[in-house]
């Protein structure tokens, strides 16, 4: 689409683009200072100090899981999590190399700031699990 409603819905996608980023990144931090003090159960503490965004400005966005078996549970706990309204994929190895699985997540311009917001919520929780600290979705925090 090359005409306003075009324009509209490109910079509204760059908008979604950013502000799940942003949020996702503080949540990310936030993980990784508390994962920095504390064991996590199971000796999954290898793989899951790696869980990080990969750098990208486009729609398809990833967010490394390390190995196959986390990354598939990761996923399911969000289909869970989200009564089976919001279902991401995990490109595990062969596809990608060992150590680099990862979720993919896609972004669209009808996204609303409630769903992105939802969206994070819903992977802070399975990190928060890890970690054995409570979620926003257990607290009614907001992240925003």
């Amino acid at each position: 689409m090359r005409n306003s409603e075009g324009s509209k819905l490109r910079q509204q996608l760059g908008y979604n683009i950013n502000e799940f980023r942003a949020h996702l990144t503080t949540i990310l931090q936030e993980y990784e200072t508390r994962n920095s003090n504390h064991t996590i159960k199971n000796n999954k503490k290898q793989q899951a100090t790696n869980i990080t965004l990969v750098p990208s400005e486009t729609p398809v966005q990833a967010l490394i899981v390390p190995g196959n078996t986390y990354c598939i549970e990761f996923c399911q706990q969000i289909w869970q999590l989200s009564h089976h309204s919001i279902r991401l994929y995990p490109i595990r190895s062969p596809t990608v190399p060992k150590g680099q699985e990862r979720v993919r997540i896609i972004i669209h311009a009808h996204n609303t700031r409630d769903e992105i917001q939802f969206l994070v919520n819903l992977i802070q929780t399975p990190l928060n699990k890890m970690t054995n600290q409570p979620s926003t979705e257990e607290t009614g925090d907001d992240i925003s």
